[in-house]
C-alpha cells in the first residue's frame, strides 16, 4: 500500500509538469493581443530634419587666422614709439 501511494504521488507530479508544458505551448501559439494606440506615446517623438536632396558644392569661407592679426601694441611700446617719433622730428 505504501509503495502504491509513493508511485501515485510521483505520477501526479509528472502529469502536472506535462500539463504545464502543454499550457505554455498553447500560450506561445496564441496571437498576441495588440494594445490600442496610446496618445501619450507620441509626446517624445520629434521629427527629423529633412536632408537636402542634392549636395551643393560651395567653397567654404576662409577661416580668420588669429596669428596673422596685428599684434597688440601695449602702453610701454606706444610710449617708446612716441619718443622715437619725437626724436626724429626734432
Amino acid at each position: 500500500m505504501h509503495r502504491r501511494v509513493i508511485r501515485s504521488i510521483t505520477a501526479a507530479k509528472y502529469k502536472e509538469k506535462q500539463q504545464v508544458k502543454d499550457v505554455q505551448k498553447l500560450r506561445r501559439k496564441e496571437l498576441k493581443t495588440l494594445l490600442p494606440h496610446d496618445p501619450t506615446a507620441d509626446v517624445f517623438v520629434t521629427p527629423a530634419e529633412e536632408k537636402p536632396v542634392e549636395i551643393q558644392w560651395v567653397k567654404p569661407e576662409p577661416k580668420v587666422d588669429l596669428k596673422a592679426r596685428k599684434k597688440r601694441i601695449y602702453k610701454r611700446q606706444r610710449k617708446m614709439k612716441q619718443r622715437m617719433d619725437r626724436g626724429k622730428t626734432k
